[in-house]
C-alpha cells in the first residue's frame, strides 16, 4: 500500500481515522506534525503541499508553475536544516506521481531582498509530462 493514498482526489484523509492504515506503523514525526492541510494554494500543487505538510515539512511557498505564475515549473519551497531536503525528497520519491506531477529537482537557495541574501530555503520542483 502506498502512503500517497492519504490524498484521494485532492481530499485530505486522516490516516488515523482511515482503517486502511491500521496495520502501518507510522514514525513519531507523523503523529506530532504541527502543519495541517492547506486549502488556499494553487490547485495544481495542492496535493504535494499537503502530503509534505502531513509528513512534518514546513512549507512556506508553493506555485503550480506556468505563464503568469511565480515559477516556471510546479514548485514547493520549504524550510529546514541540512537534512530536511533529503527527507522531503524521500517522501516525494516514494509517492511517485501525484496529480500528474513527479519529483524532478531538489535545491537549496537564497532569496535576495533589498540587495541582501535572506533565508536559505529548500525547493522541490516537479515535472509534468514525459520524463525529462
Amino acid at each position: 500500500m502506498s502512503r500517497r493514498m492519504l490524498l484521494d482526489e485532492g481530499v485530505w484523509r486522516d490516516p488515523f481515522e482511515d482503517k486502511r492504515w491500521a496495520d502501518i506503523e507510522l514514525p513519531v514525526r507523523y503523529i506530532h506534525s504541527p502543519f495541517g492541510p492547506l486549502k488556499d494554494c494553487d490547485p495544481g500543487i495542492l496535493g504535494w503541499v499537503n502530503l509534505l505538510r502531513f509528513h512534518g515539512i514546513e512549507t512556506c511557498q508553493s506555485c503550480e508553475g506556468g505563464p503568469g505564475h511565480s515559477y516556471a515549473e510546479p514548485t514547493v519551497d520549504f524550510l529546514g536544516d541540512a537534512s530536511e531536503g533529503w527527507y522531503a525528497a524521500s517522501i516525494a520519491l516514494r509517492a511517485g506521481t501525484l496529480d500528474g506531477l513527479r519529483p524532478w529537482r531538489l535545491s537549496r537557495t537564497w532569496h535576495l531582498y533589498s540587495g541582501e541574501p535572506d533565508g536559505l530555503v529548500w525547493q522541490l520542483v516537479f515535472w509534468k509530462g514525459p520524463k525529462p
